[in-house]
């Protein structure tokens, strides 16, 4: 016969296995969307962090106390926000956007209406502002594209909450999404939203933000995003726009020399001297870099078509580390398929080339640069093999 504590457990089990049952989990959220809409503004404490690609544990979270008020006429971010903690403040009220560090006793002001939105969606540190909260519709892209939905019990900070697991579509670069969303049940609220995606099958990424104390904020107002008072004695920066030139090296600039490592940590020298009458592929690229690793099939598919011609294709990375990535750079390197040399250098090299963004392409000439891009588009690859063509033994 089983004692009364064995029969309890027993039934508490069957009670959170029946509401597993029982329970639609896209009916849930959109119950906790129709309950988010109710409300124009919010208050809570949020934490996020994220851990990414092949970092073990990522243990440091952003931390604000934040107040939000839905804009949806807002061009700038749909709405107002205060996002604060002992060492800083952001607010942006409509019309002005201002980071102020108590830290560093120094405060950055910005008029996103004269120098556009990017300054202020950058630095408003939107991890912590999850979009369902001042989106028309929350949670509209899950609730139309989740799949595989299951609904648990998971206790939560001592208190039960629903936990809704599904995943939305994938494609070539994402080949698996998966999400999970805690709703506290008392009030239909999401307390915290989990993320887990594989990017090619090669890195992971996770993120987690939580929403402690979540309730509307029936208080707030435009008036209540006006700029505060800061000491006479904080510095006072106006935003500028950056006036960062992103021209590459034109054409006919001699080829740089440069040094660097291979995957196994073997120095590496690349000087078109040693390599006369080739084309030389410089790609210029690193692990995050989502249309780099769009582009890689293409250069691959490139070398392995005219290599027998004199094309050569280095591929140049100036921020992985392949001592700390190795394990890592040889599962993208082979499920890449890619044959041609990937080369490890430092930033200063990048510079030198005046590499800004990613990915940067030069095809360099008898000692020459006859080309240059920036990025990954069809067309691009289209226009680099007429550029490929019309040099070979020409």
């Amino acid at each position: 016969m089983k004692s009364p504590i064995a029969l309890f457990f027993l039934m508490i089990c069957f009670a959170i296995t029946a509401v597993g049952q029982q329970l639609n989990g896209k009916e849930l959220l959109q119950s906790s969307a129709e309950n988010i809409s109710k409300s124009k503004a919010f208050t809570y404490a949020a934490k996020y962090r994220i851990k990414y690609f092949d970092n073990t544990d990522t243990t440091e979270y952003l931390s604000y106390n934040c107040e939000i008020l839905k804009v949806p006429t807002d061009t700038v971010l749909g709405y107002f926000a205060r996002l604060f903690n002992q060492n800083e403040e952001r607010i942006y009220n409509g019309y002005e956007f201002l980071m102020i560090g108590h830290d560093r006793k120094g405060v950055i002001k910005d008029s996103p209406l004269i120098t556009g939105k990017k300054f202020a969606k950058n630095n408003i540190r939107r991890e912590c502002i999850p979009s369902f909260l001042y989106s028309e519709k929350p949670f509209s892209g899950y609730l139309s594209d989740g799949i595989d939905w299951h609904v648990s019990e998971v206790i939560l900070d001592a208190t039960k909450v629903w936990k809704l697991d599904f995943s939305l579509p994938t494609n070539e670069e994402i080949t698996l999404l998966n999400i999970s969303v805690y709703i506290e049940p008392e009030t239909m609220y999401p307390v915290r939203v989990e993320t887990f995606a594989k990017f090619q099958d090669i890195q992971d990424e996770y993120s987690e933000v939580w929403l402690k104390n979540l309730m509307p904020g029936d208080e707030l107002t435009p008036d209540s995003f006006a700029s505060l008072p800061y000491p006479d004695d904080y510095k006072v920066d106006i935003f500028m726009p950056s006036t960062m030139n992103f021209d590459l090296l034109k054409i006919g600039t001699p080829f740089i020399p440069f040094e660097a490592v291979d995957m196994d940590g073997a120095p590496q020298r690349v000087d078109q001297s040693t390599r006369q009458g080739e084309i030389i592929l410089l790609d210029f690229w690193h692990l995050a870099c989502a249309p780099c690793l769009r582009a890689m099939p293409k250069l691959e598919e490139l070398y392995k078509k005219y290599r027998s011609a004199g094309f050569v294709v280095y591929g140049l990375d100036a921020f992985d580390n392949p001592t700390q990535k190795q394990e890592t750079l040889q599962k993208f390197k082979t499920k890449m398929d890619i044959s041609y040399p990937l080369l490890f250098s430092d930033k200063e090299m990048a510079s030198k080339y005046l590499v800004k963004s990613f990915p940067t392409i030069y095809i360099v000439k008898d000692g020459k640069i006859i080309y240059a891009k920036v990025g990954y588009t069809e067309e691009s690859m289209q226009e680099l093999e007429r550029v490929i063509v019309e040099n070979i033994n020409n």
